[in-house]
């Protein structure tokens, strides 16, 4: 099969199938527990992943932030961390080094910013935000609401449970996830 035509239907079949949009759309080859938490993300709407360091949880989060983008004409996207450099130095690298893998009609749809990633067809209704997450700032995961909202928390057990039951009010609709 022709790679433009390829890459062009994964990417129609992938609006529930994150695994999917990352072996066909990014063809990215994901470890076998990265392939069993996309397949999760994509049945479920509350996804946990526990794994030590360096196993390629940010990348994972990298995948999922260009996927529900690329396949939701509106969406937000909260990305919290404990800190900020956290975000700056690693998860936002990463979502820009994967941002450059893509097919150059959906690579031109987005722009990675410092902090945010947008859909430029719609910047104000299809985003990823950084958002530091802590005991003192519970707030950050608040007044997120769209149609379609994924939530992505890293280091998750550095973070206050009050910043979680924050942002578990926003999930009351079947589009909304958590990770």
């Amino acid at each position: 099969m022709d790679a433009d035509v390829s890459w062009q239907k994964a990417w129609a079949e992938s609006r529930d199938d994150p695994l999917r949009f990352v072996t066909g759309v990014l063809g990215a080859q994901p470890e076998p527990w990265q392939s069993q938490a996309l397949e999760a993300i994509g049945k479920h709407d509350r996804v946990s992943i526990r794994s030590g360091h360096g196993v390629g949880k940010t990348t994972l989060q990298a995948w999922l932030v260009l996927w529900f983008m690329l396949t939701r004409s509106s969406c937000k996207i909260p990305v919290a961390a404990n800190s900020q450099s956290q975000l700056r130095d690693t998860i936002w690298p990463e979502i820009a080094k994967w941002h450059r893998k893509l097919p150059a009609p959906l690579r031109e749809k987005i722009e990675v910013q410092a902090e945010r990633v947008v859909l430029l067809t719609n910047p104000e209704g299809s985003f990823a935000v950084r958002r530091t997450a802590s005991k003192d700032n519970p707030e950050a995961l608040q007044g997120f609401h769209a149609d379609n909202l994924l939530f992505l928390i890293d280091e998750a057990s550095g973070i206050d449970d009050v910043v979680f039951e924050v942002g578990l009010g926003a999930l009351s609709r079947p589009a909304r996830r958590l990770s």
